[in-house]
Parts: C-alpha cells; structure tokens; sequence
C-alpha cells in the first residue's frame, strides 16, 4: 500500500512538470498593502528656516509618528500664512483648480481658520478627536470651533496682555482707575484697518457690553461712554500719544520696549517671551479694563483637516491626535517658544 502511494505522488509530480503552464492553476496574486503619504503644511512661523532646533524637533515627532503606523509616511512642507503661494491662497485657489495639489492637514490661527470654514476649505472635526483630549483643552476648546462646531484642534496658544517695567512690588490689578493713576505712557496697535480693536472689544464686554448668538456686538450705552471715557482721559493726562494712532502691530513699538524708552505696551506671551530673557524687570499684567478682573486676548494656531476622503481623515486623526498627546506638545511648544494649548502639557 506504501509503495502504490509513492508511485502515485511521484506520477501527480511529473505529471506536474509535464504539462503546459496553462494547465496548472494560477498562483494567488501576493497582496501589499499600498504606502499611504500624508501631506501636512506648517507655517513658516511656526517652523522658521534656519531655526535648527524647531526643525530637528518636527522631523523627530514625524518620525516617531511614523514608526507607529504601518505603510504610511508623512510629507512636511513649510509655507507662508498668507503670501503669494501660502497658505490661504493656494487652499481657495486650489480647491476648485488642482485639489489633489492640496495637504491633508495643515495649522492655521483661529482668524484663518473662521474664513477657511466660511469658503468651505476645511472639513469639521466632529467625532474625530479622542473626548480626552476634547476634555482636556476645557475652555481653551472653543478657539478651534465656528457655530459649536469642531474644525481646528488648539495646538499652540497666544495671549495679548500688558507688560511693564518695574522693580517695585507687581501691580495685581490694572483697571482704568490704576492704569491713570500709573501715569506711564501706553502702547497698542490702535491703527486698525477694519472692526474694532481686539482690546477694545475686550473692554467693552468687561464694561457691561454683549455679543448677540449672531456673533455682532449689543449696543450699550454705559458701557461704551465708560470705555471712552477711559481713553478721553488717558489721551488728556498724555498716557496715549499721538504715536500710538499709527501704531498697527507690535512690531511698530516693540524698538521701544525694548530699550526702555517704554515701559508699558500690549504684547503676546511669545514676544514676551522673547523680551524676558533680555529683560528680566519686565512683568506681565492683565490688559485695562473698568472692573479690574484680569483680563487677556486668547488666540492660537490650530491643526485644521483639508481632505475630503474618509479613510484619509481617519489617518489625519491619529496624526494629530498623536501630535496633541502632551509630550509631544510640549517638546514642540518647547522649542517654538510658545504656550501648549492642553494643560496637561
């Protein structure tokens, strides 16, 4: 019996051998997964060339990302906001000429994230995000959000308060009452093209103001004499100069910060930051309001999800989520030399 097997396997295998390749039968195909590419676009002030170790930094936190993942790499280009081919421009024009030219995920500040939805360049992030994240960022949460909504993930945040220059015991509280009893000159970007000034509103609402669901401000007449009054008599007692109407950004009056020839200015807690280490007497302070509750401007710079395809916003979401875990925030954060957006970080 043994043997009549043997000689029946040896017949299958030359019989095999024998006849044409078209009679045996066709060997499966091997199936490979195919390599995913995610493209993410990263402003230039958040990655400035020649800065080493914010490169250094982002190119260790895509690695690290990728070795979690199976097939999947990531293309970083660094782009201006809103220059010729940046950011902004190349979303709305390529959007309807060349979207495949288009990242899956880029970061955007919250103005540009709002008009980014409005044009309808940015896919919501609704169910995409880990509720412990969504937990997390609390309060700091509806910076990413248009109408309750979800469309950017807060990544790194930006506060415009005052500074001054003092050796004395720290001001705890500056309302308009003690900004005039300081008697120092004030500087702020008062030259503003459209709308009112962020601090202004900022103000306004501390002063009784509102903002109807429609986002437009509620007239309030005491509330808007009593901040106007505040900068009649500011003006009058010579704590806001003439310079100031010109002033348009920081940058007009940061010269003068900077080598004392001013002592009290709204700035960013980057570019504090930045003015600490050479000038250690500076203090942060609230901004001016009537009631003197500390009072700040908060802004930041989001991830925002571009694509449209499903299994494509799946992988943007395990990106960033990945990126806003707080090691890694803060190790960016670190080296940018800006405020993590989650406080756990």
């Amino acid at each position: 019996m043994r043997r009549h097997l043997v000689l029946a396997i040896s017949l299958c295998f030359m019989l095999a051998l024998l006849l044409p390749a078209s009679a045996q039968q066709d060997a499966e195909p091997t199936q490979t997964a195919e390599a995913v590419n995610l493209v993410v676009w990263w402003p230039d002030a958040l990655a400035p060339l020649g800065d080493s170790e914010v490169d250094e930094t982002i190119a260790d936190l895509i690695a690290e990302f990728e070795a979690t993942e199976t097939d999947v790499t990531i293309t970083f280009r660094r782009k201006t906001l809103n220059d010729p081919g940046g950011i902004m421009p190349t979303l709305r024009t390529g959007s309807a000429i060349a979207p495949g030219a288009l990242p899956d995920v880029t970061i955007l500040r919250r103005e540009e994230m709002i008009l980014a939805e409005q044009l309808g360049l940015i896919r919501p992030l609704e169910g995409l995000i880990p509720a412990s994240i969504i937990a997390d960022l609390g309060q700091v949460l509806p910076l990413g959000q248009v109408d309750n909504e979800l469309y950017g993930l807060p990544l790194l945040l930006n506060m415009r308060h005052l500074v001054y220059r003092s050796s004395d015991t720290p001001l705890v509280q500056w309302s308009f009452d003690d900004v005039l009893a300081l008697g120092e000159p004030l500087a702020f970007p008062a030259n503003r093209a459209t709308g009112i000034s962020d601090m202004f509103f900022a103000q306004y609402l501390d002063a009784g103001g509102a903002v109807s669901l429609s986002g437009e401000l509620v007239f309030n007449e005491e509330a808007l004499l009593t901040v106007l009054t505040f900068y009649e008599q500011a003006r009058e007692n010579g704590l806001i100069s003439d310079a100031v109407q010109g002033y348009s950004s920081m940058a007009d009056y940061l010269p003068l910060l900077s080598d004392g020839s001013l002592n009290v200015a709204v700035v960013d807690t980057t570019t504090y930051l930045q003015l600490a280490s050479q000038s250690p007497d500076l203090r942060v302070a609230s901004l001016p309001v009537a009631s003197g509750q500390p009072t700040a401007i908060l802004g930041g710079w989001m991830w925002a999800m571009v694509t449209r395809d499903e299994a494509r916003q799946a992988l943007v979401s395990r990106f960033i989520t990945f990126m806003s875990q707080p090691e890694q925030q803060v190790r960016y954060a670190n080296a940018i030399q800006r405020m993590p957006a989650r406080p756990a970080a």
